[in-house]
Parts: C-alpha cells; structure tokens; sequence
C-alpha cells in the first residue's frame, strides 16, 4: 500500500485491536529514515493471538506490549504499605444464596483485599478507589525489554469513578 512510501518522524495509532494484521508493521516502516522516529500504539485490550488459515498468529498489539518495560499502575497499601498491581483475584463479594443471586446485594458487598501481610479489605467507595489509585505509581515488570520501548497498563480497577462492584 502507499501507507509507508512518505517519512514521519512521529507515528500514532489508535485501537490498535481493531487493525488489520500487517497495518502496525506499515505504520512503523513510515519511520524508516529518522534517527529520531516515535512510534506510539494506543489501545484497549486485545487479543493475544488470531487464527488464520496457517494457525494461530500473534497479534502486533500483543506483540508491541511484549517488547516493551511492561509499566503497570501499582498502588500502595495504607495499611502495610506493600506496593502491588491492582488484580480483579482480589476483588471479593458475597455471594449470598447460589439459588437466588441478589446482584444489588453483590454490588453493594464488593471489597478489594491487600495482597500484602494485612490483607485489608477496602470498602468500594470513591475515597478508597481514589486513595489507592492517588498512592500508586508505574512499575515495569519486563528486564528484557527492548532499549527506549515503554509501555504503560492501567487495570480498570484503578479508576476511581468505576465502582468495583459494577
């Protein structure tokens, strides 16, 4: 295609899970004579693979975050001040009767519990969800990435206009 004929020095995309296969590749050729190039690839989640008629492939979305530091947003607990990844293993609920499942009872019953020592449990309200997101910080978790490839992951639990029990 006539995708990659002209140089840029900078190169943003966008949803980057909705691309064809072979698009991000062509986007990043356009860089092809800058010695100061930047590519930048925005996104929701994807998929990390794709099945074609030779199998399954991996996407260039999945394949982009594995070259990449791998920053995840952490917080710090008040508590025991244990620096951690927000995780969806510790959100916690009541049930209730298996037979008969009150969601307003779930949604009002969710918590998140400290991986930590003292396993707190947080209440969801908009003060908790804002302190621990506001204590938190970026942590790359990937030794082997590639040299000046940064990538960045924010867990929806981090965001604290979304009650967790939603």
């Amino acid at each position: 295609s006539n995708f990659q004929k002209i140089s840029v020095r900078d190169v943003l995309l966008d949803e980057v899970w909705l691309y064809r296969h072979g698009l991000v590749a062509e986007a990043r050729a356009r860089t092809h004579d800058r010695w100061n190039q930047k590519v930048v690839i925005l996104s929701q989640g994807g998929t990390e693979t794709f099945l074609t008629d030779l199998g399954e492939m991996e996407t260039e979305l999945h394949l982009a975050w594995t070259q990449t530091d791998q920053r995840e947003w952490c917080f710090e607990c008040p508590e025991c001040r244990t620096v951690q990844r927000f995780s969806w293993k510790m959100l916690r609920y009541d049930r209730g009767d298996p037979d008969d499942i009150d969601e307003t009872a779930i949604v009002q019953s969710a918590r998140y519990h400290c991986a930590g020592p003292c396993a707190t449990a947080f209440e969801d309200t908009i003060t908790t969800r804002r302190a621990l997101a506001s204590s938190g910080r970026y942590i790359a978790a990937n030794p082997k990435a590639r040299e000046r490839h940064v990538g960045w992951h924010c867990n929806a639990l981090t965001l604290h206009y979304i009650e967790w029990g939603t």
